[in-house]
């Protein structure tokens, strides 16, 4: 018996040895693409730590510098930085892991992100690629109508008047409020998205940011930040479906609401069209062959919230 134990050992440590260090770094086909740090290969140490203090991008960045397009971050992660990557991987036909399950709203409500399932996440994408595509932003005249109030009557003057008053600004914070601001007012609408850049609302943009940031990095209070945004996004979409309702004849091919000449009518009235939001409410019960209507609301909130996370990150770091 005591000959067997040390065998025992000395099997286990040898199966372990195998499995952890010598298939990934050696035998595995991951094997063959450069590691970004030696032990890179067979332990994920290296990347959590850059994670943890929150130099990431940079380490990244560096390492596809040393060794080109793909680099392996740990046994079972690969980093891709090159255009014929990006597209093979998009829309090549890769599929979707369950890491994805972490961008759903709602107590688990799909919305593109987080569907994995091919059929359905396709069926998603065509309700939603031509009002995204660059030829339909051209010719919305509402779009345009929403970029003129954003930049010239929300974002210029901000900029403008720290200029004249030699006062610094802080670029991200105002750049993330930029994006959200974008796209809940293509999505819900001018009168119904946020209004987070204007001099003035800048403890709502603090609130909203702190918010989106908790929920994203999966902070302290990051449960009760997501329910908050949830709770603001599907109220937004509450007012957007009361004025679809009540504008029931008005356009709905991205072609702007006109102003009363007398500026006497309800702020409503001078809203643009929300162009994402109806195109969701009007075909997912048809396309996705939802009879819930509030079902299909909660459908609409989620695909239009997880856009405008994504807007609020990626055109505030780009904006920056």
């Amino acid at each position: 018996m005591t000959f067997y134990l040390p065998l025992f050992v000395a099997l286990v440590f040898i199966y372990l040895f195998f499995s952890y260090v010598i298939y990934p770094a050696i035998i595995s086909p991951l094997s063959k693409i450069p590691p970004g740090h030696p032990t890179a290969s067979f332990l994920p140490i290296w990347i959590w730590w850059k994670r943890w203090k929150g130099y990431q991008s940079r380490s990244i960045f560096a390492a596809h510098q040393r060794h080109g397009p793909v680099v392996r971050l740990a046994p079972n992660e690969v980093s891709v930085a090159s255009l014929d990557g990006l597209r093979k991987i998009y829309i090549g036909g890769f599929e979707r892991t369950e890491w994805f399950l972490q961008f759903r709203n709602y107590d688990g409500t799909p919305n593109l992100v987080t569907m994995l399932n091919a059929k359905d996440h396709a069926t998603r994408r065509r309700i939603v690629s031509h009002i995204y595509s660059k030829s339909y932003l051209l010719g919305s005249s509402d779009f345009q109508k929403l970029s003129h109030i954003l930049l010239f009557e929300r974002l210029l003057p901000v900029l403008d008047n720290a200029a004249r008053a030699g006062e610094s600004i802080d670029m991200y914070s105002l750049g993330c409020a930029a994006g959200a601001e974008f796209m809940t007012a293509y999505g819900l609408g001018t009168t119904f998205g946020l209004d987070l850049m204007r001099r003035g609302r800048e403890d709502e943009r603090r609130i909203y940011l702190e918010n989106g940031k908790r929920k994203l990095m999966n902070l302290k209070g990051g449960e009760r930040a997501a329910k908050e945004l949830e709770e603001q996004l599907l109220q937004m979409c509450r007012e957007a479906e009361r004025y679809l309702k009540s504008n029931s004849s008005a356009p709905k091919d991205g072609k702007s609401v006109e102003d009363e000449k007398d500026g006497s009518e309800d702020p409503e009235s001078t809203s643009t069209y929300p162009i994402v939001y109806a195109e969701l409410i009007n075909s997912i019960p048809t396309k996705e062959h939802v009879a819930n209507p509030q079902e299909t609301l909660l459908l609409a909130a989620s695909e239009l919230l997880d856009n405008i996370e994504a807007a609020r990150v990626g055109i505030g770091i780009a904006l920056t």
